[in-house]
C-alpha cells in the first residue's frame, strides 16, 4: 500500500482556489441580510401609483408594502436605489399617454389598462417579458398632467418571492429611460389642447 494523501502544500493550494467560492456565498448572503427585500418599488416611494387589475392577479391578498411604509422604510428604499426618481416631461398627459401606448405595441407588451377620468391623471398598466421563459413583470404607471407639463410616475410588481436583488431598480431604471428616450424621439404635439 502506498500512501496517496494530499501534503500541505496541496491543501493550502486547494483552499487558496476554493476562496473565491467562500466570498461569493458570504457576499450573496451579506447582500440578502442587508438589502432591502421590498416586493416591489416606485419612483415616487412617497406617492406610489396603486396596482389595480395586475396586483389583483397576484396570489397575495395583503397590500403592496409601499402603500404602508414607514418614513424609515422609505428612507432605506432610496437609499438603496438612489436613481430611482420620477420624471418630469415639458408636455401634455395626452400625448406622454400617446406615447407610451406606441412603445408598448412597439415592444409587443401587453396593456392591461390606460384609463383616465379628467384627461389630466392617466393609469396604465403594462406587462413585460422577463428574461426567463415564464417570467413576466408587471408595471403601473401615473401621468399627471399640471397644465405646463407631465410627471411620470412608475411602479413595479416584483415576481421575485424573497428577495428581488435589485432587479426592480434596473427595471424602473431601464423603462423610465426607454420611455423618455422614446418621448425626446417623437415631435411634440402642435397644440396642447
Amino acid at each position: 500500500w502506498v500512501h496517496t494523501g494530499i501534503g500541505a502544500g496541496d491543501a493550502a493550494l486547494a483552499l487558496l482556489w476554493a476562496l473565491p467560492v467562500i466570498a461569493s456565498a458570504a457576499g450573496l448572503v451579506y447582500v440578502v441580510t442587508q438589502t432591502p427585500s421590498y416586493p416591489d418599488l416606485s419612483t415616487n416611494v412617497n406617492n406610489p401609483p396603486a396596482f389595480e387589475m395586475l396586483a389583483n392577479q397576484s396570489d397575495g391578498a395583503e397590500p403592496l408594502p409601499l402603500d404602508a411604509a414607514s418614513p424609515a422604510e422609505r428612507i432605506r428604499i432610496q437609499l438603496a436605489y438612489p436613481d430611482i426618481t420620477t420624471v418630469y416631461i415639458e408636455r401634455p398627459g395626452w400625448h406622454l399617454a400617446e406615447v407610451l401606448s406606441a412603445l408598448v405595441r412597439t415592444e409587443n407588451w401587453r396593456l392591461a389598462r390606460l384609463d383616465t377620468d379628467n384627461g389630466l391623471e392617466f393609469e396604465a398598466e403594462i406587462s413585460m417579458p422577463g428574461p426567463l421563459l415564464l417570467v413576466s413583470h408587471d408595471v403601473a404607471i401615473r401621468i399627471v398632467d399640471d397644465g405646463e407639463g407631465s410627471t411620470i410616475d412608475v411602479r413595479s410588481l416584483s415576481n421575485m418571492p424573497m428577495h428581488d436583488f435589485g432587479t426592480n431598480g434596473r427595471l424602473l431604471g431601464g423603462l423610465v429611460q426607454q420611455l423618455v428616450r422614446t418621448i425626446d424621439e417623437t415631435p411634440p404635439p402642435a397644440s396642447d389642447l
